[in-house]
């Protein structure tokens, strides 16, 4: 159904661009963020070492993964790559949904969206709570 497909994509879009989440994952103990940024991270990296060994000809190589997910990734970039940022930035879209030919209405989209900004909201005040 292209409304519920639509309605995933929402919620993804909005949750994998607030890096907040991360803070959010803390709830679930120490081990939680290990398994789902830490080593989510590193099966990504591990595949990207094997590309370059057997293509090294790749002009380059996208791993789409969550805000939450940047600033481990950028550390294993750095230590295990010897990678460096540079100055330029490109941002693709990973995540699209085009709502003029969408199954939900304009006003359930935007419903979509204050649900999930209040959703993130509560977490990060839970968060400060405890």
């Amino acid at each position: 159904d292209g409304a519920v497909t639509d309605m995933f994509k929402i919620m993804m879009i909005q949750l994998l661009a607030d890096p907040s989440a991360l803070e959010g994952m803390k709830q679930f103990g120490p081990g939680f963020e290990e398994v789902i940024v830490g080593l989510r991270n590193q099966t990504a990296l591990d595949s990207l070492k094997t590309l370059i060994e057997k293509e090294p000809n790749t002009p380059s190589v996208a791993i789409f993964y969550g805000a939450a997910h940047m600033g481990d990734m950028a550390k294993k970039l750095r230590d295990q790559f010897g990678y460096e940022p540079t100055d330029k930035v490109e941002w693709l879209s990973a995540i699209t949904v085009d709502i003029e030919h969408s199954a939900l209405t304009p006003a359930e989209v935007r419903q979509m969206r204050i649900m999930m900004k209040q959703m993130m909201r509560q977490m990060r005040a839970q968060m400060q709570g405890n």
